[in-house]
Formats: structure tokens, C-alpha cells, sequence
């Protein structure tokens, strides 16, 4: 046991020794997308970051651009969004076209109008001021803020709820062709276009906050639509039915038919210790019975409860009678209580409004086939804003005010979670908002990005001085090292409160790349901006040639400048890699050993000056690394060139190859091995063409020219047979419990499962309750309602963790 203990500690400290596995190729799921919030229409700025700064493999220059707007006027027909929308898709051009001259990246965060830049939606919220979001007075605005003249461009949010029916079929519009174009430039440009954002920092309205305390006496949503949409998720009624709604399945889980009617206002009253005489609700009662303009291309509005902007009077929206009061109807509580249910229940749904929001522009994406790894939330994590956290005892102001805590980004598995996240550096202290958020958000989802990161921003007017380059250095550290797949630096150039350039903020940054340019985000946890194990071991060199000089009496090598046949990375990319060592033979099958080794070059080119005229000499190329390490021989070039056949290898989507797919020249009589290697929803399923059978490596003798193909099959598990479930009591008359009985059946097709996982939809969203093993065909959900609509799905999951598609049920 002590010598184990002892070579471990050597494999830790001796930065190499135990380093077994070869350099992977740079991709989307081992790459840290390093953003700069800077324009990339800003060409002497983004040379500037190209010249001055070393990336590297893994950590690839990216800018973002946030945030931008997409705009359908408001009078546009829906149905022909997509050329109402122009002036999106010419901006979102000219950003590739720039980035694409560049050689660099792009990321774009795109806002709704509704909770920023809110001047796109003017138009609807003058028109129906239902469309705004109304604080729990009633009113939109402060009473300073109402006499604004820019108030519906500054001040006044649009409401989030998906009942505000005529600006959601709008958005969901522009939405759907902007998604459609995205996806459509991302095809036509996967190395620029390479990541999506939004909507940008959804939230509720806080333009009346008060940062001293921590409840609020004001905030939103009170709109009409709003309050109307809370009564409906309660009761599951409305777009919220479980069998007809739009957003069947996500109601209250709680709620439902128990609370509908005479009876079930009277359980209601009783459940949350409320007053109410009528669903109707106290103020602006409407329903969705009420024609809400399904032709927005003309200036008639005939909805019958449209509030338009001119019949708003400032303190005059809580009327006690009249036609737009009654007496004892439903409404949300207006007065921020702890320890109060019907407070909690309502604070819950304006939450859910905004995660609502974001999860379905993610599921419009989705939809629209944009890779859920290309697609993040923008969250505003309010829960965690200024070092605050759900355990705080004070909570900051604007979660309370904002309802956007950060649980609202989570938009999986229709794309991943992304979320702002920056620390405030004030004259006497720090307020981090990364001491708690980080691992919150790493937990959140596997997949994230940290957006708007700014190690120390800087509050105007306090004179706050910049910290160490280590300090900011660490600080940059301790955000990699939960390992997020994009940062975006905010910003580039900026008055001074995030200004990165000319900054330790820029000098940090340098630091930082240069650590993290050579290490893929699987690698092992990372130590104070120190690798624990050293680099990693070379992959094969590949495409080389030769002639032989007769006349000189020299042979000329020359071998590829890109690692990989099929990436454009270079040797001079990777930050480990130390020089090429030169093999050669007299015979094909000559050992890589001391005795062979002619010579070392850091070029792709060698000169064998050694030579006797009319001899046959055999060579191969390794990479060594910065520990000495060599990788794996090239293939083995003869000269002078006897018959030269070519060997053409390819692969099936679903895996590639070593040597890369691609076209060799090879001596005849050469031996070459290629070896196959599957994705991982992947498995090998032999070769076709000039060779067959599963050997894998295979080891080939150029006789002739080839042409062999790599074979892979999919391997997701197909769901499960037979799942259904039914309700079931136990327990006397007096003392019943519900549990819900699913049962399932394996099957036949699938041939490796290791485990079953059983997922509830709960509130709206996936919720996994437990993985069960392989020869399990029954759960039991114990504690269930008994009036209550249950929606359950079922995956299988093969040895590899890879999971399958998901059978659904229903439980009454």
C-alpha cells in the first residue's frame, strides 16, 4: 500500500509521468468559448485582441454582442414575419460577414422588447395598456416616471404572461423567423455563428425599487392578463386545462379542479386563509372568450376589455365601484408578507411567468433544430445578485422586486443555462456575486455560460481603485475552474465601470490564456491556475511525403501543419508541443527506437542529407511534447517512391478515424493500421469497401489501391414498451394515502440498458425522481393527490450514459 501511495503522489507532483492519453480533438463540448463584449464591426479593436492576445486549442476567441433586438412592427401580418424582420437579419449579415474576415467567432444575445429595449413594444402598450406590466397600485410608472416623456421607452415594462394573447402571437412571430434564420446562418457558418442567447435578462419590472430595504412596497405583475393567467394556473383551467390548453400539464401543482366553482372557491378561502366570493376578478374582470385582434394589419382593436393608453389615469386604477370593480373578487395579495401562503403561491407564479418566458423562446429554438449546445438562457440570477443567496437573511432588493432568481435560466434539455454574473468592487468592500452563484449555476445544469462576466466592476463617482493583476488573475481562476463553456468579458472598451482595455482586467486576461489555451474543459479539477498532470500525448503526425534527390543526393521530407487532417489547429497552436523526431529503415518494419532516430526539426519539413545513392530508406514522424513524450509513428514513407497506391479512408457520420478520413498516397508493400473511433451515441459496426469485418485497429498491406469506409450505428435505447400508470389508496377510511403505480415493460430492440429514469413534469418542467437499475419494470410515486393530473416520462440509459428517447404517461 505505501508504494501505491507513493506513485501516486509522483503521478500528481511529477507533472507527466502518468499523463496516458492522447491530445483530443478541439470541439464544442471540450472548448471554452472566450467572449469579448466588443462589436466585431470594430476591426481595429478586434485586431488589436487577435495580435495581443494567445489563444490557443481550447480556449477560442469569440465576441459577443449585447444585446440585440429583433423588431416586428407591431401592425406586421404574423404570417410573413420573416421579411418583416429585414433589418434583424441585415445586422446579424454584417456581424458574420465582419467576424467571418476576422477568422474569429460570434455570439449574439437577442432581446424580446419586453424587459429590455422596451420602446419596440410601445406601440402595443399605448394601444392596450394591459400590455404593460402594472405594479400592485395599479399604476405603471412612479409618479415622477409617469411624466416622462420617453416613459413607455424607459420605464414601462411589457407584461411576460402568456395571456397578454395578441403581443404574445406577435412575439412568437418575430421569435419563430429570427430562430429560423439563425439556424439557417449557423449551417452556413458553423465556426463563426457559434452560440445564441436569450431572451436577454427576462425579469419583472424594478423601476421602483428601493435598495434599503428588502421586501418591497412596489412591484409588478399586476396586469389584467396577468392576474388572469395566475387564477387559470391555479385551477388548470383556461390555457392551462389539462386536456385542451395550450399549457396543458403545467398548472399549479397543487391546484386544479378542486378549486373550480362555488366549492371550490370555498376550499380555496380555506386553503390560504383568504376572502374571496368570486373567481371574477376585483379589478378589469376580461376573459379569453374576448376577441383580442387576430388581425393586427389594420387600426381596428374590438377587444371589448382594451385599456388603451388615453383612458389610464395616473392613481385612479384601484377603483372601489363601478364597471371595473367587484365586490370580493380574485386578487393576487399586494403586499410583499413572509410567512404569508397565498403570498408565497403568488410570488411562485410570477417567477414561473419569467422562467415561462425564457423555457419557451428555448423550446421555439429548439424547434426551430438550433443544437441545445449552441442555445443559452441570459438570466439576471437576482437570488444571487451583490453576494446575496437564497439562505441570506436580507435578500437584495431587486429579487424580491424582479422575480427572476436563478432557476429561471434552467431551459434544459431544449438548451443550456447562461447567466450574468459580476462581481461590484465598492471603496470598503466586495459585494460577489460569484461566491454563491457560480456553484449554483454549475449545478443548475451541466452546460453553462457565465454572461456579462466582470471580475471587479466599478461603481461611477466612487473612486475605486483597480486591483492586483494576481488578484483579478485568481478571480478569473476561480470562474474556470467550475468549468462554464463560454465567458463573456464585459466589456471591451466601456467609460470605466467594466472597462477591460488598458486595465489589470487586460493583463489578467492575458495570464489566463495563456494557462488555460492547452487544457480541454474534461480535464481534471484545476489548482490555483496550476495543471495537476502534465500535457497531454501527441497525436499521430499525418500526410507525409517525400522525394528523393538524386542529383543533390538528399531525400526531402515534408509532413502536415495541422495536427489533425480534418482541423485547421496547427502545431504552432498547441502550447505543449516541443519538436518533431525523424524515424528511419531499411526496411518497412523497422522498431521506432534510439538506434532509428535520425534526427529532430520544429518544422514540417526534413532534409536527409545522409543517404547512399540507390538505396531504399523507410521513414517515420513523431510529435513529442514539452515532458519529452512522443506520440504514435506516422505512416511509413518509402524512398525512392517503388508504386505508390492510394488509400482513400472514410467514415460513416457517427465517428472518424487515425489516420484521418482523407486521401494517402502509400508506397506499395507499405502495412498501415487505421483505427476506428465512434462517438458517443456511437458504437463501430465494422468496415466496408476494401476491407470488412470489426477488426479494430486494421491493419492493412498496400498491395493495391484501397478504399475502406468506417461503419457506425447509432446506439440510443428506444423507450421503453407498456408504460402506463394508475392511481392507487392505501391505508384505512380514515387515514388514506395515494401513490401513483407506473409499471413499464424492456425492449427487445435494445440490447445494453443499465438503468431506467423516471422523470415528473412538475411545474412545467422535467423533474427526474429516481434511476432504477436494468431489471426493474415498476415505480411507486407515493404522497399524490387524489384529484390530481400526473404526467410522468421513462428513458432507458445503456452502459455508456447515453439515454434514450422517453415514453410518457398520464395518471389520474
Amino acid at each position: 500500500m505505501r508504494k501505491i501511495v507513493i506513485a501516486a503522489v509522483i503521478c500528481i507532483l511529477g507533472w507527466g509521468l502518468c499523463r496516458a492519453e492522447e491530445l483530443p480533438k478541439p470541439a464544442l463540448d471540450n472548448a471554452l468559448l472566450i467572449s469579448i463584449e466588443l462589436p466585431v464591426t470594430n476591426s481595429a479593436e478586434v485586431d488589436y485582441i487577435k495580435n495581443n492576445f494567445n489563444f490557443g486549442l481550447y480556449a477560442w476567441l469569440c465576441f459577443s454582442k449585447t444585446a440585440m433586438s429583433v423588431d416586428l412592427d407591431w401592425h406586421a401580418p404574423w404570417s410573413q414575419a420573416s421579411q418583416g424582420i429585414q433589418g434583424f437579419k441585415d445586422t446579424i449579415d454584417s456581424y458574420i460577414q465582419a467576424a467571418s474576415q476576422k477568422e474569429v467567432r460570434l455570439h449574439v444575445v437577442i432581446v424580446a422588447g419586453l424587459a429590455r429595449y422596451v420602446s419596440i413594444y410601445k406601440q402595443a402598450k399605448q394601444e392596450d395598456i394591459r400590455n404593460c406590466q402594472w405594479y400592485n397600485d395599479n399604476k405603471l410608472a412612479s409618479d415622477s416616471q409617469i411624466a416622462e416623456p420617453d416613459l413607455m421607452d424607459t420605464y414601462v415594462f411589457g407584461t411576460l404572461s402568456r395571456y397578454a394573447r395578441k403581443m404574445r402571437r406577435n412575439l412568437e412571430a418575430k421569435s419563430q423567423a429570427a430562430l429560423s434564420f439563425l439556424k439557417q446562418r449557423m449551417d452556413e457558418n458553423p465556426d463563426i455563428l457559434t452560440a445564441v442567447s436569450g431572451w436577454g435578462e427576462s425579469e419583472l419590472n424594478y423601476h421602483r425599487i428601493d435598495h434599503s430595504q428588502s421586501l418591497q412596497d412596489f412591484f409588478c405583475d399586476f396586469s389584467p392578463f396577468a392576474v388572469l393567467e395566475f387564477r387559470d394556473w391555479i385551477q388548470h383551467a383556461g390555457m392551462y386545462d389539462d386536456v385542451n390548453g395550450k399549457y396543458a400539464g403545467q398548472g399549479y401543482s397543487e391546484g386544479g379542479d378542486k378549486y373550480w366553482g362555488a366549492s371550490g372557491l370555498e376550499k380555496f378561502n380555506q386553503d390560504f386563509d383568504t376572502s374571496f366570493t368570486t373567481w371574477d376578478l376585483k379589478y378589469f374582470h376580461w376573459s379569453l372568450n374576448d376577441d383580442y385582434d387576430t388581425n393586427p394589419t389594420d387600426d381596428v382593436n374590438s377587444d371589448p376589455h382594451r385599456i388603451p393608453f388615453y383612458q389610464y389615469t395616473h392613481g385612479q386604477m384601484m377603483p372601489d365601484s363601478g364597471p371595473h370593480y367587484i365586490a370580493g373578487g380574485f386578487d393576487p395579495p399586494r403586499e410583499m408578507a413572509a410567512d404569508d401562503d397565498f403570498w408565497d403561491l403568488w410570488n411562485l407564479f410570477r417567477e414561473l411567468m419569467v422562467h415561462h418566458f425564457v423555457l419557451d423562446m428555448a423550446k421555439w429554438a429548439s424547434d426551430a433544430e438550433i443544437p441545445a449546445q449552441r442555445w443559452y438562457s441570459h438570466q439576471i440570477p437576482a437570488d444571487y445578485l451583490f453576494g446575496t443567496s437564497p439562505d441570506s437573511e436580507d435578500q437584495n432588493a431587486r429579487y424580491y422586486s424582479s422575480a427572476s432568481p436563478l432557476w429561471t435560466a434552467d431551459v434544459e434539455p431544449y438548451g443550456s443555462v447562461g447567466a450574468t454574473i459580476y462581481d461590484i468592487k465598492f471603496p470598503d468592500q466586495f459585494a460577489r456575486t460569484t461566491d454563491h452563484a457560480l456553484e449554483a449555476v454549475s449545478d443548475l445544469a451541466g452546460r453553462w455560460a457565465v454572461l456579462e462576466y466582470d471580475a471587479e466592476t466599478y461603481p461611477p463617482g466612487m473612486d475605486v481603485s483597480q486591483s492586483s493583476v494576481n488578484d483579478i488573475l485568481l478571480q478569473y481562476f476561480n470562474v474556470y475552474k467550475w468549468r462554464p463553456y463560454l465567458i463573456n468579458f464585459f466589456r471591451w472598451l466601456d467609460n470605466g465601470e467594466h472597462r477591460i482595455k488598458g486595465m489589470n482586467k487586460e493583463k489578467a486576461l492575458k495570464k489566463f490564456l495563456n494557462r488555460v489555451r492547452d487544457w480541454p474543459l474534461k480535464m481534471d479539477a484545476v489548482i490555483e491556475g496550476k495543471l495537476p498532470l502534465g500535457p497531454y500525448d501527441p497525436p499521430r503526425v499525418n500526410g507525409l511525403t517525400g522525394e528523393q534527390d538524386q542529383g543533390a543526393g538528399m531525400n526531402q521530407l515534408e509532413f502536415s501543419e495541422n495536427i489533425w487532417a480534418d482541423q485547421k489547429w496547427k502545431w504552432s497552436d498547441w502550447g505543449d508541443f516541443s519538436h518533431f523526431e525523424v524515424y528511419r529503415g531499411e526496411t518497412s518494419d523497422f522498431p521506432d527506437d534510439e538506434e532509428h532516430l535520425i534526427g529532430e526539426t520544429h518544422q514540417t519539413h526534413y532534409t536527409d542529407k545522409n543517404i547512399t545513392q540507390g538505396k531504399v530508406y523507410y521513414y517515420r514522424i513523431k510529435a513529442v511534447n514539452s515532458d519529452d513524450i512522443s506520440g504514435p509513428a506516422s505512416v511509413t514513407l518509402r524512398l525512392p517512391h517503388s508504386v505508390v497506391n492510394t488509400l482513400i479512408v472514410n467514415a460513416q457520420t457517427g465517428g472518424s478515424t487515425d489516420p484521418s478520413p482523407g486521401v494517402y498516397g502509400m508506397d506499395q508493400g507499405i502495412e498501415v493500421e487505421v483505427t476506428a473511433f465512434p462517438d458517443l451515441e456511437y458504437v463501430f459496426n465494422g468496415w466496408s469497401g476494401d476491407a470488412s469485418g470489426d477488426q479494430n485497429p486494421l491493419s492493412l498491406i498496400m498491395n493495391a489501391d484501397k478504399n475502406i469506409t468506417a461503419l457506425f450505428l447509432e446506439d440510443i435505447p428506444e423507450p421503453p414498451l407498456n408504460f402506463t400508470g394508475q392511481k392507487e389508496e392505501e391505508g384505512s377510511s380514515t387515514q388514506k394515502e395515494y401513490l401513483n403505480h407506473l409499471t413499464w415493460s424492456s425492449n427487445p430492440v435494445n440490447t445494453d440498458v443499465e438503468s431506467y429514469r423516471i422523470y415528473e413534469q412538475i411545474d412545467g418542467k422535467e423533474e427526474m425522481l429516481d434511476e432504477v437499475s436494468a431489471d426493474t419494470s415498476e415505480y411507486l410515486r407515493w404522497g399524490v393527490d387524489q384529484d390530481k393530473l400526473y404526467i410522468y416520462s421513462l428513458s432507458a440509459v445503456n452502459s455508456r450514459g447515453v439515454e434514450g428517447d422517453r415514453a410518457v404517461t398520464t395518471v389520474w
